[in-house]
């Protein structure tokens, strides 16, 4: 099982999940939108939650956005 699912399983389960990177808005944001994305938001979507919930834009970089829309 992948990291992603692992992290959705807790999540389903009524888990705690917590994420964390060093300034919560590269890793962080695209490892919350990776789940987002497999409960069916968009990476638009899961972005623009992700930064209306951290107060400024994530992720950190384009490169990153890119990154996680070919993925998923």
């Amino acid at each position: 099982m992948d990291f992603i699912a692992k992290v959705e399983a807790n999540f389903r389960e009524g888990k705690t999940v917590v994420v964390h990177c060093r300034m919560g808005i590269g890793r962080s944001s695209l490892t919350i939108a990776a789940l987002l994305m497999r409960l069916g938001f968009d990476a638009a979507g899961a972005f623009e939650l992700i930064s209306g919930s951290r107060g400024m834009v994530v992720p950190d970089t384009e490169d990153q956005r890119q990154w996680l829309t070919t993925l998923y």
